[in-house]
């Protein structure tokens, strides 16, 4: 009975053989192997034997693999603009969708913001596309970016049961602010030149004074501070004379920074001699006249002129921003009174002083008598004395 049940178990599997070659065109050795091998061990050959069907061949090849991609490792962002730190993916089983899908953005140890089960847990400022995510979007969007964001960040995408890892460097920049302390350059005196960078990041900065394109000797390291939101600021200090012909020289302070993007900003200063002028100088005796005194001839950042009577200020002009400063006196004047005009300005050592600034018309035309009545009497005299030598000569014959 045995023996016979044996024989129909055979003739049956060679049945099932036959057909199976007939249906999908396997060599009966191999579909011998998946009767006569252990499980454990066909389950390890199973795989080479169905990769020779074309058809299993050709869907392998276009089978879509899960990866995850950071196209730009490294992103640079000016402060307080907003960024995209880029993450995005491909799933191995796009027709599931993001059902089995997590996306977690970490700072270190800190996470910043989770996808799972089709719902985003926000911890920060820093938001998904939750829209883009089917399309294997997942990149972070960082709004109102400040120093503390700077740092590196891991992209996480977990499909299960595989989870890759990115990771994204984000670079904080903030372009310098840069001015002078004063852009004039006074011939005759000693200038403290100050050039100011404010509010840059980070804090590696060059500040050079330059003279017609050559640097200027003996400048001093820059010193730095910082602001309280982790910016920096700096200045650099150069005492320097102009003399005359210094007028027609460039002067500039030179500052480099990277996030000028490779190129140098230059501030000008402009080296001059300041001058303070009366006009007019001569009055009519007890007319009305309107008089003025200037200072020019520098742009003058601060600036004062004023009208003094025995050292009281009666009139007064302050300046700002201008090349010439200006200030009107109207005055009556009988006789001849203490007046002075003084011009300051905020890169003059000490101001600029014109006393006694007036005469009167027949005050001018009364000395012009005494000059010529003084020289007509030494003609005189002259005379006299040509008559008397001569006389005195005779008498004494």
């Amino acid at each position: 009975m045995t023996s016979c049940i044996t024989v129909w178990m055979a003739r049956l599997q060679k049945k099932i053989v036959r057909t199976a070659e007939k249906i999908i065109g396997i060599s009966s050795p191999s579909i011998m192997d998946m009767y006569t091998t252990p499980p454990v061990l066909w389950r390890t050959r199973r795989t080479p034997h169905i990769n020779y069907l074309p058809s299993c061949h050709l869907d392998k090849a276009a089978a879509p693999q899960f990866q995850v991609y950071a196209p730009q490792p490294e992103v640079r962002v000016h402060l307080h603009s907003e960024v995209v730190l880029p993450c995005a993916f491909t799933l191995s089983a796009p027709e599931q969708g993001l059902k089995y899908i997590i996306i977690t953005w970490r700072r270190g140890e800190a996470e910043l913001v989770q996808y799972k089960d089709r719902k985003a847990k926000i911890t920060s400022k820093a938001k998904l596309f939750e829209h883009e995510l089917q399309n294997g979007n997942a990149s972070l969007l960082i709004p109102d970016v400040t120093i503390e964001d700077e740092g590196d960040y891991e992209c996480e995408v977990y499909e299960t049961p595989v989870l890759k890892k990115k990771d994204v460097q984000l670079k904080v920049t903030a372009s310098p602010q840069v001015s002078l302390k004063s852009p004039l350059l006074v011939i005759g005196q000693i200038n403290i030149l100050e050039c100011h960078a404010h509010d840059f990041y980070p804090n590696t900065i060059s500040l050079e004074w330059i003279k017609d394109n050559k640097s200027l000797p003996h400048q001093e390291t820059p010193l730095l501070s910082e602001n309280s939101n982790g910016t920096f600021n700096a200045v650099s200090r150069y005492n320097y004379t102009p003399v005359t012909g210094d007028e027609g020289m460039s002067f500039c302070c030179l500052v480099n920074h990277e996030a000028l993007d490779k190129s140098a900003t230059e501030i000008h200063l402009q080296p001059c001699k300041p001058t303070l002028t009366v006009s007019p100088r001569v009055l009519q005796r007890g007319q009305k006249e309107s008089v003025t005194c200037t200072l020019d001839s520098c742009l003058l950042s601060k600036a004062t002129v004023s009208w003094k009577r025995k050292g009281e200020t009666v009139e007064r002009n302050d300046c700002e921003g201008v090349r010439e400063c200006v200030c009107n006196l109207i005055v009556t004047l009988n006789y001849s009174e203490d007046f002075s005009c003084e011009g300051e300005a905020e890169d003059l050592e000490k101001p600029l002083v014109e006393p006694d600034v007036f005469t009167f018309k027949d005050q001018e035309s009364y000395h012009l008598m005494e000059v010529i009545t003084i020289v007509l009497s030494s003609f005189g005299l002259l005379l006299l004395l040509l008559f008397l030598i001569p006389l005195c000569h005779v008498s004494r014959h």
